[in-house]
């Protein structure tokens, strides 16, 4: 792992996949926002610099939606104060703050108007609503001329001129309506991002991971600092069990990660304290699914994103959401499955208090007794608390 060289554009990419599923919009919701914005900053001139920012900035305009709890009114400055934990991209964090800002003054949470509104975030409230009342169908095509009626309208209203004109120059171009049709965006997008993307390393990685899974945790009050938790526990698990170091570092950031997938399943789910239905626990069980379809998406991080997903399986073959057995299960994924198991116990749910230490004890020797969980991970976990 240490020589882990991983794609900044790629992990942020798929990032902004998982805030979609967050938001219940259709997948690339996002990598549409930054493409427009982008487009229109070059129609505009703007230096590669400032377009770096109005690119990451549409990736992750909407970060601060994950907290389902708090006003609508209020993501743009919650997005701004998670943007500034993200290494190498701290600067977006005002872009952020005024994406919802109109030129009228209309808009908020701020009420700027004008010039007060940076230009990167203009571009990138003109992206937001044209994606939002046009993009449904993954096509702008037969849209054009309510697109150009739209943007003409609120041009000097809720619209800089300047940006709408070079948005309306924008759309001379056919190839922006193809670059936009689901099949071809993921291309169109990573051609575009090569001129700002850059290797990360090590500790940004970490990073990273440290922020997507404190943003994972926020969406309930039951899983504040879950991931934290499960992702120390897996690591000194594997330090008992005689993991490489380099093993334990890559099983640390599983855990960090392992409940990505819970960004699809809404919150009114996680936090029912009731009896699920069975369509809510199907939404349930999907989270370690999409954990590995967003995980998946990430060069170099195939071997991790199996393990995260890999956190509800069984020896048994119980489990979910593959079924898996042990011979399909290594010793990485094993620890994670305990150490979810162990934390999930310890910690408050919306339908029980935290378990006190004997009874976790005994069911998890329960667990390995009937063959579900690794008797020498459970017993190794034991002896460490």
């Amino acid at each position: 792992m240490d020589s882990w060289k991983v794609s900044l554009f790629t992990l942020i990419s798929t990032f902004s996949l998982a805030l979609d599923l967050a938001e219940n919009k259709k997948l690339e919701h996002a990598q549409r926002v930054a493409y427009l914005a982008l487009r229109t900053g070059e129609k505009l001139g703007l230096a590669p610099d400032r377009l770096r920012l109005v690119f990451y900035g549409g990736l992750l305009h909407d970060i601060g939606k994950v907290n389902a709890q708090l006003p609508v009114e209020s993501h743009p400055l919650a997005g701004a104060r998670w943007s500034t934990q993200l290494p190498l991209l701290t600067e977006i964090a005002p872009i952020i703050a005024a994406h919802h800002e109109a030129w009228d003054g209309s808009g908020f949470p701020l009420g700027l108007s004008g010039e007060e509104i940076p230009i990167e975030a203009q571009l990138l409230f003109l992206a937001d609503q044209i994606e939002n009342q046009f993009g449904q169908d993954y096509d702008l095509l037969p849209v054009q001329e309510r697109i150009v009626a739209f943007v003409e309208k609120e041009k000097g209203k809720r619209l800089a001129p300047v940006v709408a004109d070079a948005y309306l120059e924008l759309l001379q171009e056919p190839r922006v309506y193809y670059d936009l049709a689901h099949r071809n965006l993921a291309q169109a997008i990573r051609r575009r991002s090569q001129v700002f993307d850059q290797e990360i390393q090590q500790a940004s990685l970490k990073h990273l991971a440290l922020l997507f899974a404190d943003l994972v945790d926020a969406k309930s009050p039951y899983t504040a600092a879950h991931s934290r938790r499960v992702a120390n526990t897996a690591f000194y698990l594997g330090q008992t069990l005689g993991l490489p170091a380099a093993q334990c570092r890559q099983l640390y950031l599983a855990g960090l990660l392992h409940d990505l997938g819970k960004l699809a399943v809404p919150s009114a789910i996680l936090d029912k304290p009731d009896q699920l239905t069975p369509q809510e626990y199907s939404r349930i069980i999907a989270h370690a699914y999409y954990t590995e379809r967003l995980l998946m998406e990430i060069p170099g991080l195939e071997e991790l994103a199996f393990w995260a997903a890999a956190h509800h399986e069984k020896l048994d073959g119980s489990g979910y959401p593959s079924r898996l057995r042990a011979d399909q299960l290594p010793l990485p994924a094993r620890i994670l499955a305990v150490a979810d198991y162990y934390q999930a116990l310890a910690d408050d749910r919306p339908y029980r208090a935290a378990l006190p230490r004997e009874k976790i004890y005994h069911l998890l020797r329960q667990e390995a007794v009937a063959g579900r969980f690794d008797a020498r991970v459970v017993e190794a976990l034991l002896n460490l608390f």
